[in-house]
């Protein structure tokens, strides 16, 4: 379990039945979220099922408006930053799919939820019906567990299915840190770019350059703690061509450039950055 002074974050393995598809769940307790701050979650190139049974939420919008979030919500893949500001206390318990874990539960092209957050009773109704109420209604984490394996399990349209294909394709991806051409991973599962693009697009819901280019960063930003004269030896360690093409291309996910984020990385960010 990982704290800082306001915040409880915990990760538990799901059961060996889904542990294809369902990387943890994770639950988060605390007082960070007081109305005035604001906290920004980062892409991680996972879609998530997010319950939460705390104070309302808002999101953020780029152009600033704010909105509030469903108690119950499928996050689809995100490429960029999204802003998040809680009314008050979290309590939130979240469902991280593996990369190409998702799409056996929801059955849908996963692109169409790119950089999209949705009341998760509008595309898996049978997992919200009474989820929130059963959540809220058990003892301890585990029993919360018990309630999301078994909501899962029973609201899946189909029995999940798997692509042992694009599960390799991810394998390799993250084993080389996202420093792979799209060409080169093609030719190393076998299939052509275009089959490639298709089932990564289709099933995990971002292309498989989108995909690397946010595994690279996750690389990058796992580095955070270096000294900032180091930045460019993160940049070229990390496959970047050089530390300006770097610079842009964590401002593009984040909003602001390393030095600038690092020097206010809020707690609910830093939870997740270092998970």
């Amino acid at each position: 379990m990982e704290d800082c002074p306001s915040l409880s974050y915990r990760e538990i393995a799901p059961s060996a039945q889904l542990a294809f598809h369902i990387e943890c769940y994770w639950f988060l307790t605390g007082t960070a979220g007081i109305s005035r701050d604001f906290h920004r979650i980062l892409p991680d190139g996972r879609m998530e099922i997010v319950v939460n049974l705390g104070a309302p939420i808002r999101r953020v919008r780029h152009d600033g408006a704010t909105e509030f979030q469903p108690r119950c919500m499928l996050v689809g893949q995100m490429d960029q930053h999204v802003t998040i500001q809680p009314a008050g206390r979290l309590d939130v318990v979240g469902v991280r799919f593996r990369p190409a874990g998702a799409f056996g539960f929801l059955r849908l092209p996963l692109h169409e939820l790119r950089n999209q957050t949705v009341a998760t009773a509008e595309v898996l109704s049978d997992l919200t019906d009474e989820l929130e109420e059963k959540l809220s209604e058990a003892a301890s984490v585990r029993q919360r567990v018990f309630a999301l394996e078994s909501s899962l399990l029973a609201g899946s349209p189909q029995s999940p299915q798997r692509d042992l294909l694009l599960e390799e394709a991810v394998r390799r991806v993250l084993m080389n840190a996202g420093r792979i051409t799209v060409d080169a991973l093609a030719q190393e599962m076998r299939v052509s770019t275009r089959e490639l693009e298709r089932r990564f697009r289709k099933k995990i819901g971002l292309g498989p350059k989108s995909f690397c280019r946010i595994v690279r960063f996750q690389d990058a930003f796992r580095q955070h703690g270096m000294a900032e004269d180091a930045w460019a030896t993160v940049a070229l360690e990390c496959g970047f061509y050089d530390q300006p093409h770097f610079i842009k291309e964590f401002k593009r996910i984040t909003g602001e450039t390393p030095p600038e984020f690092f020097s206010r990385l809020d707690p609910v960010t830093g939870v997740f950055a270092n998970r």
